[in-house]
Parts: C-alpha cells; structure tokens; sequence
C-alpha cells in the first residue's frame, strides 16, 4: 500500500484525483494520510525528510485558481517539473478553459493546444514521460515495488457514420448497402469487431428505418454501435437528452447487447462540461477527445482514464478513451500525401505500443467515398495490428478490459 502526503488541503480533489489516475496506472494500491504521518510518496513544496518527493509549483495555488494558462510541463520557480500539475493540465482539457478561441463549428484547434506548443502531441506524454517519473521516485526509495506489464496493448477500430450512401443491392430490390461501410466492414473483420457511432439526428438518424436495419445488422454481426452525439450534444443537456433517448428507442437495446453504452460526438465538439452532461444520461465511455486538425495525443495518454469535472471538482464514473488518429485530419488538415501518412500513424502506433495502451482510430465511410485510394492506408493499419500483435476490441470491451487490469 502507497501512502501518499500533499500540503495542498484546499485543492485536496484536484491533486487526489490526478495521483490516483497515476496509482492506478502503475496498479498500485494507495491511501492519502495526514499531514503528521510520514509517507512513502510526498507531492510538498518542502523536501521531506523520508520517502520519495515530488516537488510543487505554484499551479494550483495561483494558476489554476484564475484559469490562466500555462506552459508544459509545470515547473515550479526553481526549474523543478511538476508532473502532478502536468498530468492534471493534460487529462482535464484546462486548455479550453484559457482559451475562448474555437473554429467556425466551434471546434478547440491545435494551434492553440498547450501540448503542440510543447511539441509534446506525438507522444502520450503522460504515459510514456510523465508518469514513469513519478515511478522512477518511488523506485529509488522503495525498489522492491512489483513492476507493471507494458507488453500488451490494443487496437480500436471505429467510425462515425455521418451518412449513408445507400444504394440498391443488386440480389435484392428491397435491400440497400453501403458499398463503401461494405468495404470498411470486410476490412475489419479480417482482424475482429469494431466500433460502428449512429446519429440521432440528421438525414441519416437511426430513426430511420433503413438506417436502423444497417445499425442492426452490424450488432448482430458482433460490432459494437454506439451514439454520434450531433451538434449541441457537447453542451446542451436537452439536446443530447433528446438525441440519446430516440437512439435507445430506435434500437430496442441492441447497442447494449454487444458492448457498453458510448458515445463520440460529431466534429468532435467538445467542452469541459460534455463529460458531466454525458454521465447525467447514464454513457459508459467517450471517445471524442482529439484535435480535428491534428493526429496525436490530446489528453497526453492513449489510456483509458476517468474524468475530472473542474466545475464539480469531483471524478466522474464515465471513461474516456482518447481517440489517436481521426481519418481527415491526415490529409484534408495537415496536408498529407498516402505515405507520409502511413508514416505518422505508423509512429503513432508504436508510441501506444511502447506503452501498453490503447490505439483508437476513427474511418468514416463518407472518407473512403471522397479519398476511394485511401483504402491502401487503413489496410496499412490493419496489417500493423498484425504485425504488432496487437488485440483488436471493440471501444467497450476494451473500457472493461481496462478496468478489470487496473483496478487499484
């Protein structure tokens, strides 16, 4: 058992929360004790005089209190990193609170990402740096802790179906595919289930009946359908009230039966308050977090985490489980040609492997209509989840998974 000291009583949820995220990542059991017991981890701004320290900058004193920004890592005046601070910054989406700056569809842009101005988004900064510094401490003081396994990691496949493009099935007129979903499908199935998020609003809402046959017929092939929260989702309760209650109805729980209930919102719109507004209607996990105009990793990590409200100051029960790589933000954002591409996500990759994540991808059918030779790309994923050995799971097995191996 880790027992863990802070001399921040004011800001106590904050930082408990952010260094039970790092216990749970290296499946450490731990407690919190007071100020007058000695602790074998100590996060204080003074050096203490047993167990293994880790020094405090002003952030949460300061900082934090105004919602002004700051610069990655956190260090304190005297050069010493922060990484509580750090990791805090980077799970929470802090970013968006300093900075009211959003795209015409009202999108947080990586320009203004605190991580790219760090030239910290190609790694899982926080899995592969942040908190292995934290662990390299506690080893020095105490080396017979049991070490973690890092050799097993995963690959999520998933789309988001903004539209179908429905045609006639030539062995039946009353049937009507996708040809492109088609394709998507046999692809993934070469490699196991993936991850299928269905409107609720829209020409293509799984209120239709054509939609809703599509949306089944993919649960009943053992893919996982979750919802694609539509505009107003992120921060209109109402709105994403509404949009989940006729996905529900519309599907008669079939979305339940082959995974938990998820959601990734369109355009992935996203604000501090999606995660409270989501667990108010019961999901189980997002996957929406990543910039629409730069491949990488947003919240530092490519593991899945629990959130933290900033507004509640509490954790929340739903999942997060970032998404690495979104399909146009290759070509139609950063400008890539096909192999250079491959070489982006290719290192992507790897990074999540090096550390024993999770790698989520995100193949729109609408892509593959508009880019049909991009094909070769997720091909080239695909056989680098071979080649990596990696477990293809769908988005809720994998939470479960997650969960069942890191519960401290």
């Amino acid at each position: 058992m880790i027992t863990i000291k802070h001399d921040l009583p004011q800001f106590a949820p904050e930082i408990e929360y952010t260094l039970g995220v790092v216990m749970s990542a290296l499946q450490l059991p731990y407690r919190f004790v007071g100020p007058e017991e000695h602790a074998m981890l100590n996060y204080t701004a003074e050096v203490p005089s047993v167990g293994a320290w880790l020094g405090s900058s002003d952030f949460f004193r300061d900082v934090y209190s105004k919602k002004r920004t700051v610069g990655l890592p956190v260090t304190a005046a005297d050069g010493i990193a922060d990484y509580v601070a750090s990791i805090f910054v980077a799970l929470t989406g802090y970013e968006n609170l300093c900075c009211e700056r959003r795209d015409k569809w009202g999108r947080f842009s990586a320009n203004d990402s605190l991580l790219v101005q760090a030239g910290l988004l190609h790694t899982p900064v926080v899995d592969s740096q942040w908190i292995p510094q934290i662990e390299y401490r506690l080893r020095e003081h105490f080396p017979s802790l049991p070490k973690i396994r890092r050799d097993r990691w995963s690959v999520c496949l998933t789309h988001d179906m903004d539209h179908l493009l429905l045609r006639p099935a030539r062995w039946s007129l009353q049937a009507k595919r996708d040809p492109y979903l088609e394709r998507i499908k046999k692809e993934d199935n070469r490699v196991g289930k993936a991850t299928y998020f269905f409107r609720a609003d829209g020409d293509t809402a799984v209120t239709l009946p054509e939609v809703q046959v599509v949306a089944k017929t993919l649960a009943q092939g053992g893919h996982e359908v979750g919802l694609h929260g539509g505009f107003g989702a992120a921060t209109d309760a109402d709105v994403l009230h509404e949009q989940k209650t006729a996905f529900r109805r519309s599907l008669n729980g079939i979305a339940l039966r082959n995974g938990q209930q998820g959601i990734r919102n369109h355009y992935l719109l996203w604000e501090p308050q999606t995660w409270a507004l989501q667990v108010a209607e019961g999901i189980a996990y997002d996957s929406t977090l990543s910039y629409h105009d730069r491949a990488g990793f947003r919240c530092g990590t490519c593991r899945p985490f629990h959130p933290f409200d900033i507004e509640a100051r509490r954790a929340l029960p739903i999942w997060e489980v970032p998404l690495t790589v979104m399909d146009c933000s290759l070509n139609f954002y950063e400008g890539l040609d096909m192999r250079k591409a491959a070489d982006k996500v290719g290192r992507l990759m790897w990074e999540v492997k090096d550390v024993g994540g999770v790698f989520v991808v995100l193949v729109h059918n609408t892509w593959l209509a508009e880019n049909p030779e991009w094909i070769g790309l997720y091909k080239f994923i695909l056989e680098k989840v071979r080649e990596g050995r990696a477990k293809c799971m769908r988005m809720g097995d994998a939470v479960r998974a997650w969960e069942a191996d890191h519960a401290v």
